[in-house]
């Protein structure tokens, strides 16, 4: 937080308000992993006393040199201003902003309250040809020489893989995805020449007015991409999903889809493009590993016009910011497990491309009764009322999890459930143990069906909790395992949903698929 200056007299002193500390159950956090520069000057005392206590600064996992740069270490935002005043995001070699500004930008303009920001590096200069762009995915991935890191090894924690220490994050954005992997950019195009403006009588002025003068625009347009980038973005998509599946259930990757080349047939064929070459395939489908039908990936469509983005390639941004900032806006006000679709988006004054009948006419060649946009990409679109979210669903090929309130309703639960684990992880597996989870996990449940989140007449109707032996093979029990299926109906036109929980002697907590009752 930004320091506050007040003012007694003739003496004034800055307030640093220390970095709050989250709620463990607070499901509206994002990290935003990307390329910005740190703007000169000496470090909040609040940062470092962040960073000092998180062991950044000092200890066996130090890394004092980085962190007084910020470079490669978690950092706690709390508004746009703190982020403001640490780094320069405004200031990219070629006369262009940043994406990563521009996405936490719009973050807080949608009513986002909390993200983390790892810097990764320093921006590379707009123009910069495919092949160098293609070196900075890796540091992003947190990957060093192709190898990456484990969950336990902090030390090897880079880019995306600071997620293993940020358990209270339930979205991960990577907004400069499009810049690195899209083609060499051409020549921007030349925008329209602005209206003259309306002739109105006004005072006469001692003096000649200075001439309004538009922010200059970069020259060079957006990295576009063509079926080949196409696919090296999929695969990207894919191995951080596949990531959060294994080891960061609670995360969820926002991504925006990259806009396609211009000389391109699919400029306005890009959904059924998409949907036939990557949504109908999971995560570990097809020949080459770039499925993302998978309710760990939220697609967001199309880019977006705002302030952040003046300075921005054609003055547009990819929208997987916008898109974070409503669901934490949401989730903030009624619920992880609402809906955002219908939401107004704030700060946004035009779409890119604008989307046609045709465009959401396009079904999914999978399911016939659904339409890519806007059943299997979250869209933002022209309303009555306005520019709205016109949906928040997953490309998921599991129907019951493609709603993405869906899916944040079971992060929920899997952060609930591990905090439990955490405070049970020392005490002897048995019916005792398993009588006190079940009860946990029943009071949880319950007030989420007196909040009205689950549907059913009755609680027994709404949820069921299941811990005992008949959920534990003789190899769980033999290695420290402990199993509860939990079995709920969603406030949603939508399956009933079955979850099979794991946890593991040091506490953590993997899914399952249901086990059959033991004999």
């Amino acid at each position: 937080m930004v320091a506050e200056l007040l003012s007694l007299g003739r003496v004034g002193f800055r307030v640093q308000a220390p970095v709050s500390r989250s709620a463990p159950t607070r499901a509206d956090i994002a990290c935003f992993v990307g390329f910005v520069l740190r703007r000169p000057g000496e470090l909040p005392d609040a940062v470092l006393a962040w960073l000092d206590e998180y062991g950044w600064l000092a200890g066996p996992y130090a890394r004092a040199a980085d962190a007084e740069e910020l470079r490669d270490v978690p950092v706690p935002i709390e508004s746009w201003a703190s982020f403001d005043q640490l780094f320069a995001w405004e200031q990219r070699a070629g006369g262009a902003s940043t994406y990563l500004g521009a996405a936490v930008r719009s973050f807080f303009a949608q009513g986002g309250r909390r993200c983390y920001v790892v810097r990764v590096g320093n921006p590379i200069p707009l123009g910069t040809p495919r092949v160098e762009r293609l070196r900075l995915v890796d540091p992003l991935l947190g990957l060093r020489r192709g190898i990456t890191s484990t969950p336990g090894d902090r030390a090897g924690w880079r880019g995306i893989r600071h997620l293993h220490g940020l358990p209270e994050v339930s979205f991960v954005c990577v907004p400069d995805l499009p810049d690195l992997l899209g083609a060499d950019p051409q020549p921007a195009p030349t925008p329209p020449p602005p209206a003259p403006p309306e002739p109105v009588f006004e005072e006469c002025a001692l003096r000649e007015l200075e001439e309004q003068r538009a922010e200059p625009v970069p020259q060079v347009g957006v990295a576009r991409m063509g079926a080949a980038e196409y696919a090296e973005w999929a695969g990207v998509i894919n191995g951080i999903a596949r990531l959060l599946k294994t080891t960061l259930r609670e995360v969820q990757l926002l991504a925006a889809v990259p806009l396609p080349s211009r000389d391109e047939p699919q400029d306005h064929a890009i959904p059924r493009f998409l949907v036939r070459e990557f949504l109908n395939t999971s995560l570990d489908g097809g020949r080459q590993p770039t499925g993302i039908g998978s309710s760990f990936v939220q697609l967001a469509y199309p880019w977006a016009v705002t302030p952040g983005a003046a300075r921005l390639p054609e003055g547009i941004e990819p929208p997987d910011g916008i898109l974070a900032g409503v669901i934490a806006r949401v989730t903030l006000l009624s619920g992880a497990y609402r809906t955002a679709a219908g939401s107004r988006l704030e700060d946004v004054t035009d779409l890119v491309p604008r989307l046609s009948r045709a465009d959401f006419a396009m079904n999914d060649e999978r399911d016939r009764g659904l339409t890519v946009l806007p059943d299997r990409i979250s869209t933002l679109g022209w309303t009555p009322s306005g520019l709205r979210l016109l949906s928040d669903n997953t490309p998921a090929l599991n129907e019951t999890y493609r709603p993405a309130a869906v899916h944040r309703l079971v992060s929920l639960l899997i952060r609930c459930a591990r905090r439990l684990g955490e405070t049970l992880v020392w005490e002897p597996s048995g019916e005792p143990l398993w009588d006190e989870i079940r009860r946990l996990i029943e009071g949880l449940l319950e007030t989420l069906w007196e909040m009205g989140v689950l549907t059913g007449a009755t609680s027994a109707e709404a949820y069921a909790v299941r811990c005992d032996r008949s959920t534990m093979t003789d190899d769980d029990l033999e290695n420290g395992r402990l199993r509860v299926e939990v079995s709920f109906t969603a406030s949603a036109p939508i399956e009933r949903v079955t979850v099979t929980l794991a946890i593991d002697e040091s506490g953590q907590i993997s899914l399952l698929e249901p086990l059959t009752a033991a004999a």
